[in-house]
């Protein structure tokens, strides 16, 4: 069941980081001071925290919005010796009257799960495959197919005007040698229609199951390829987890071509007329740029995830998602990166889960952290040694659609949940002027040794403001707890000592995908690291 879309617009950056773990209610830290800064800031400044953070349950009474005594902007500005923050920020509190602790566990896909997705998504059409091995003069490849990708090098050659004799990736590959190739390839290839008259095509036995023994050699996959309308799209459930490892998923793949998209703006780009966030973007002769209106894309994700029926889910945004056609002979980051043109556009949705009227926040942290095991595996490979894991592996739980001008380009959901009351009593939420308070003190600290210069600075934005759930856990197990917390979210902008912009985290990188400034525990004011998910 799908909710209003709240349209929850947030900043991206992609940043590594663990935390230690101190306690699975509690949340963890970013840093080893961070919790006891932050329950202790109120005592610094003469106060003391409600009594009833301790027990975590007490009674309350009125909505949320009022036991938090939320004003409806938060506004501030404080300044430290190279950090400012400045927020005008939009409090969004979920409408319920309390928040309960939630117990959540992870589980594998069922029968139920595949069959839903693939009778909303698929049209419940047959899963398949080809005979390879009698194929494999063509390599497995329709006749269809050979000639779609012959034209497309065909195209690629024109548009880009190169010589045909000339290396076009890292392999040595030559454009006309490849063009030879796959024609040779086609005098053996059958048509599709040919393969199913010989008996080529096999249909796959569509059972999903699961048994820990087989993980570790695959043996909880399912794979195989659905047609639906003349399009070819595959389909993978891998149910492949484990004690500590547990990353399954559903996803679905158009066939159709390119099929690598990545975020890449909230802004639709216009060739002719590109914004200045957007300026240094090139595009190939042939750019396809996506033409069906966001609302239109989401407007059929709301209606595909009201079908499955799969749980109540709201759309937390969208953005544009680019494929890139670029110089595979680069032979650095840098120049593969300076001969990126932009190819073909799709829009991306992301979801949320809501429980009890309540949206579990998504951002681009995984939580999936290996905690302590990072620095071991680290040591472990440069002693070329086996590395026994302590951390359990969890990310949480996440769904995406993305589209393009020809419809579904991709699905995918990972990692579902079991949830469970813990309690049928609210929890205690302390007033929003102390969370207000630790965020001021506790995001000065933070920043504070961001700077790689003398004079550089940092001017921190925050525009939104989010009481929300996150599952929080220990990290060892695959068992956790929803939480009530608060997530600060904004704009980064680093300058250096003459004033100029280095880098501006915001917005525009990924409003898919969106990065909490800070994470902080509303019930008893703690920092959460979102990366480590503990």
């Amino acid at each position: 069941m799908m909710r209003k879309n709240h349209k929850l617009q947030k900043l991206t950056i992609l940043v590594i980081m663990t935390g230690l773990c101190l306690g699975t209610v509690s949340g963890c830290s970013s840093g080893a001071d961070s919790q006891e800064d932050a329950v202790s800031l109120k005592e610094q400044n003469g106060e003391q925290l409600p009594a009833q953070v301790s027990t975590g349950e007490t009674e309350v009474s009125g909505n949320v919005a009022e036991q938090v005594q939320a004003p409806e902007i938060y506004q501030t500005q404080v300044a430290g010796d190279a950090v400012t923050i400045t927020a005008d920020a939009a409090l969004i509190i979920p409408d319920v009257q309390g928040i309960k602790l939630k117990k959540v566990t992870a589980r594998t896909f069922t029968q139920e799960d595949y069959d839903t997705v693939k009778r909303v998504l698929l049209g419940g059409e047959k899963l398949w495959k080809i005979d390879y091995e009698a194929m494999q003069e063509s390599q497995g490849m329709f006749r269809e197919e050979i000639d779609e990708r012959i034209a497309k090098l065909e195209e690629r050659i024109t548009q880009e005007g190169v010589n045909g004799d000339t290396t076009y990736n890292s392999k040595g590959n030559i454009w006309n040698q490849e063009l030879e190739k796959l024609k040779s390839l086609r005098e053996y290839a059958v048509s599709k229609e040919e393969a199913e008259e010989k008996g080529l095509i096999m249909e796959i036995p569509e059972i999903v199951s699961y048994d820990e023994a087989l993980s570790e050699t695959g043996g909880n996959e399912l794979y195989g390829l659905v047609t639906v309308n003349g399009q070819d799209y595959s389909l993978r459930v891998d149910n492949n987890a484990t004690e500590k490892w547990q990353w399954v998923k559903i996803k679905i793949n158009s066939q159709n071509g390119d099929t690598d998209y990545l975020p890449f703006s909230n802004e639709k780009p216009d060739p002719e007329n590109l914004p200045e966030s957007l300026s240094d973007t090139r595009f190939i002769p042939g750019f396809v740029n996506m033409n069906t209106p966001p609302d239109e894309v989401m407007s059929e994700v709301t209606e595909s995830v009201n079908q499955m029926g799969i749980g109540e889910f709201d759309i937390q945004g969208g953005g544009y998602y680019a494929c890139w056609s670029a110089n595979d002979d680069a032979m650095s980051s840098e120049e593969y990166y300076n001969s990126r043109y932009l190819a073909n556009m799709g829009y991306g949705v992301h979801l949320y889960r809501v429980e009890d009227g309540i949206p579990i926040t998504y951002t681009c942290e995984d939580g999936g952290s290996m905690g302590k095991d990072s620095e071991r595996l680290a040591q472990a490979m440069e002693n070329n040694e086996d590395v026994v894991y302590e951390t359990a592996y969890w990310p949480y739980e996440e769904m995406t659609f993305i589209y393009t001008n020809d419809g579904l380009l991709e699905f995918e959901w990972i990692n579902p949940y079991i949830i469970e009351d813990m309690s049928e009593e609210y929890v205690f939420l302390i007033p929003f002027s102390d969370i207000s308070d630790i965020f001021e003190e506790m995001i000065l600290k933070k920043n504070a040794d961001s700077f790689n210069n003398e004079g550089d600075t940092v001017d921190i934005q925050v525009d939104q403001v989010v009481l929300s759930y996150m599952r929080v856990r220990d990290d060892v197990s695959l068992e956790g707890t929803l939480v009530p917390v608060w997530d600060f979210f904004g704009t980064k902008t680093f300058r250096n000592a003459a004033g100029e912009v280095d880098l501006v985290n915001d917005r525009v990188y990924d409003s898919v995908m969106p990065q909490s400034l800070m994470t902080i525990n509303a019930m008893d004011g703690t920092i959460v690291d979102r990366w480590a998910g503990f």
